[in-house]
């Protein structure tokens, strides 16, 4: 809720309607623990873009995609107005609930739709492959995303100087911020010394057994010795 309100706000100060928006950036960078996230977020505000539609064409394509997902489009536009309380229901005890079923069962449709996925590949797809080798990553989500995207681009040798994008951070489940960017003349040499992908050069491919001791602890020799160079480790905390 917090990535889209901080969209919406965003969108309401550029005063731009979300689906001429959309289709108007470069990229969209999410923050991007993993891969799936930036994917359910856009889905969830496309939908509510697209509910709040005036052109006949969007309002035609949100009945559609209301129908596949077997919701009223008037439940998904009530849905619009909810601010939800989650902190006040664990308060009271009560089991936090989801307060947008309806936009998500559309959301879950829109995933499966083939105009969404045009989207997604135009505008979220510069250095995703490479993200894809990251992880799960948390804080440093959003600037190797961007990173990789600008490494992508570089030696792509496309011209994004001066093409708007954006992006989308968010925290702790309780700050977003929605930040338009844009490329400067010269990103080239900045992107040229970013080098993503020598950084993700001789990766240590671990088995089932070598992942779950990493994870829990037991696991205490160093896997990575033999390709380490000059990099730093976390060897414990406190």
């Amino acid at each position: 809720e917090e990535v889209t309100m901080a969209v919406e706000n965003m969108l309401g100060k550029l005063k731009q309607n979300p689906g001429d928006y959309y289709n108007s950036v470069s990229a969209l960078f999410f923050h991007r623990p993993y891969n799936m996230m930036p994917i359910q977020a856009m889905s969830f505000l496309y939908v509510r873009g697209l509910a709040r539609a005036t052109s006949a064409e969007h309002k035609k394509y949100f009945e559609e995609l209301c129908s596949k997902a077997k919701v009223e489009p008037a439940a998904v536009q009530t849905e619009l107005d909810i601010i939800p309380d989650y902190f006040g229901m664990i308060e009271s005890g009560q089991e936090p609930k989801d307060v947008f079923g309806a936009t998500n069962k559309v959301a879950k449709a829109v995933r499966a739709d083939k105009d969404f996925s045009s989207l997604l590949s135009r505008k979220m797809s510069l250095g995703s492959s490479a993200m894809a080798n990251f992880g799960n990553l948390y804080t440093a989500s959003l600037p190797c995303w961007i990173a990789a995207g600008l490494e992508e681009a570089y030696n792509k040798k496309q011209d994004i100087t001066n093409h708007p994008m954006v992006m989308v951070g968010y925290g702790s489940g309780d700050a977003s911020e929605a930040i338009p960017i844009v490329p400067v003349k010269g990103w080239e040499e900045a992107a040229s010394k970013i080098n993503v992908a020598a950084a993700l050069e001789k990766p240590v491919n671990l088995t089932r057994e070598q992942y779950e001791g990493m994870h829990n602890g037991s696991l205490k020799s160093d896997l990575a010795a033999e390709n380490r160079q000059k990099e730093f480790v976390v060897a414990h905390i406190g």
